[in-house]
């Protein structure tokens, strides 16, 4: 089962249906470059596992046999909206949620302009709409334990499109990055987030925060972390900025190689979510 508790303090479950990536787009060459800083990296290398993203249809069915409300992250080991993920594959993935509206799913990407495509390309299956079948390139193990779930295998996208229950969100370092917010706010959605993190320059949210509903920030841990420490200026900022839009704003760490989690900025613990009521209860 790929549905597992996990230790990030925003989620009660991690969704490893989708594992591995490729890395975000670079806008100017269009070719997928691996971040320096990414943890996965050593982690798959000390266990000597791929990165290669990969659908795992086997797991597609995971959500619907837990009936407990749950914050679940599709996924923090991967990105859905890696080119190499199929559009049926994502589209098989969006099913699910539709399927277990007591959970809430989390799911962030760097891939921001392919998750922008892949809704624009749902829209041309507007005619199949409804009856839109979740279980496209599934495996059969992965359909039966859907159906034996109690669901049926078609969910109606046209009566609650976009999904209430699935926040979208887009992972952003510093300005260079936000080109992806553009891309999030263009995209359907009925909650957006944004993953500030790790935070390695200054970000001007102001342009985007009148769609969106959460950021969440967090310094760089870990072996990178002295070179790229985070300014609380950067934090205050973007806490200010939120304030003033009325949009969340929850600081989940600091920086250094081993971050301080929820820390105080200016004597004040930034760690309210939407979602906060299922956290405990999720578990």
């Amino acid at each position: 089962m790929s549905l597992i508790k996990t230790g990030v303090p925003y989620a009660t479950h991690n969704w490893a249906v989708v594992q591995g990536c490729n890395g975000p787009v670079n806008p100017k060459t269009g070719e997928q470059e691996r971040c320096f800083y990414c943890y996965l990296d050593e982690m798959k290398a000390h266990y000597g596992a791929s990165m290669a993203p990969t659908f795992h249809p086997e797991h597609l069915a995971d959500p619907l046999r837990r009936k407990k409300p749950a914050v679940i992250c599709c996924t923090f080991g991967g990105d859905l909206f890696d080119r190499a993920i199929t559009d049926e594959q994502i589209a098989a993935v969006f099913g699910v949620p539709a399927a277990s509206p007591q959970h809430t799913f989390l799911i962030p990407t760097k891939q921001a302009a392919r998750m922008r495509a892949w809704f624009g390309w749902l829209e041309t299956l507007a005619p199949r709409w409804p009856g839109c079948p979740w279980d496209w390139q599934c495996s059969a193990t992965a359909d039966a334990a859907g159906r034996a779930s109690g669901f049926d295998g078609v969910v109606n996208l046209q009566e609650s499109w976009p999904l209430p229950n699935v926040w979208l969100g887009a992972s952003v370092t510093c300005e260079a990055d936000t080109h992806r917010l553009d891309d999030l706010c263009a995209t359907p959605a009925a909650h957006r987030w944004v993953s500030y993190g790790p935070a390695i320059g200054p970000v001007d949210f102001a342009p985007w925060l009148d769609r969106i509903d959460l950021v969440i920030m967090e310094g760089m841990s870990g072996r990178h972390a002295g070179a790229f420490p985070m300014d609380l200026d950067w934090a205050r900022s973007t806490r200010d900025a939120c304030a003033a839009a009325g949009v969340g704003f929850y600081l989940k760490q600091l920086s250094g190689r081993v971050a301080e989690k929820h820390p105080m900025l200016d004597g004040v613990r930034h760690s309210v979510l939407p979602w906060g009521h299922l956290l405990e209860g999720g578990q």
